[in-house]
């Protein structure tokens, strides 16, 4: 069998054993996408391909603690989440909150998103979902607080589910919820202003 017919964990079985065409393959598999995880935290192409370099050398080197009955790429997206995560750090990059608060009256940093519970925002999905490649979407993606718009890409970009996304980030999957209501929110609210 050839490996690119090989299940992620048919190959991640062949990596504990030191297979360099299995470490070929998964990395020939998820280069592009780990690629463009990467560039939301990176800071130029160059960082970006580092942070690729660092997921892929802590795969290999992690592999045997790899539990099986997870599926390979959530796994794998943890460590690039985590490289990117060091990577900020050492970098002393900080996050920047959007003007998108500022200019629907909102303070930055405020709490009026965190007291509503966003359980049914089933409308405005749908609308970003239909306008979602448009320029006017990527553009305000763009400009959400970097943990709204991992998940919206997550979700859209990649196509995850809100479980898949909350094991990536690490966070509780209420909380992943709840920072997508108020990034769908934010957007909704940035197609319904008049275009400049």
């Amino acid at each position: 069998m050839e490996y690119r017919e090989k299940t992620d964990k048919e190959l991640a079985a062949l990596v504990r054993h030191e297979d360099n065409n299995a470490i070929r393959e998964l990395t020939h598999r998820y280069f592009n996408g780990v690629l463009r995880f990467a560039a939301r935290y990176a800071g130029s192409d160059k960082d970006a391909a580092d942070l690729v370099q660092e997921t892929f050398f802590r795969m290999w080197k992690h592999i045997k603690k790899y539990d099986e009955r997870r599926k390979f790429s959530t796994w794998l997206f943890a460590i690039a989440k985590n490289a990117s995560i060091d990577y900020s750090r050492a970098t002393r990059r900080e996050s920047l909150f959007s003007d998108i608060e500022a200019a629907a009256g909102f303070e930055s940093g405020s709490d009026f998103f965190d007291s509503i519970v966003w359980s049914d925002s089933r409308e405005e999905e749908a609308r970003i979902d239909r306008a979602y490649g448009s320029e006017r979407v990527r553009s305000a993606i763009n400009t959400l607080p970097f943990p709204q718009r991992e998940i919206i890409k997550r979700r859209y970009d990649d196509g995850l589910t809100f479980t898949e996304i909350a094991e990536i980030m690490g966070k509780p999957m209420n909380t992943v919820k709840s920072s997508h209501g108020r990034a769908l929110k934010k957007l909704s609210a940035i197609l319904d202003a008049p275009e400049t």
